[in-house]
């Protein structure tokens, strides 16, 4: 890595671990849930800012509806971070779909809430630093699909 235009080596070590879970109840409506903890570790050789673990918690909760040709899917996101200086983030996306046997019109929603940065602040040394991530935009697609 880059850092004031000094080459630093270090290492990372990572560890997922997590559940998933399905379940269509009626033929219009079915439901998924995917939860995991996720921890990384990082090691610099002369760069005390890599030495550091960090972990946080993922939840994905997705809603199908699915009456005759139409498909809605609402699709929710949480990023929970076990450390205090990290913000949580929460996402959104909606979508409608309409199929025929050719072709299949979709509306995507994506980021409904308009989460569009993840921050943290922690102490190093004799500095406070703050970092910034962007993540994905609101947005509205519209896509067609044809099958030949």
């Amino acid at each position: 890595m880059l850092i004031a235009k000094e080459v630093v080596d270090f290492t990372r070590r990572d560890l997922s671990a997590g559940i998933a879970i399905a379940y269509h109840p009626w033929e219009v409506f079915s439901i998924e849930h995917k939860s995991s903890y996720n921890t990384s570790a990082r090691k610099g050789n002369n760069h005390t800012l890599f030495n550091n673990r960090q972990s946080f918690l993922h939840h994905r909760l997705r809603l199908y509806f699915l009456p005759g040709k139409w498909q809605m899917e609402l699709s929710n996101e949480l990023f929970q971070s076990q450390d205090k200086s990290i913000s949580n983030s929460f996402f959104t996306d909606l979508s409608v779909s309409y199929r025929q046997k050719r072709w299949e019109a979709t509306l995507i929603y994506n980021n409904v809430w308009g989460t569009t940065s993840l921050e943290q602040t922690y102490n190093a040394n004799a500095q406070q630093i703050y970092l910034q991530t962007r993540l994905r935009p609101s947005e509205l697609l519209f896509k067609l699909s044809f099958s030949l």
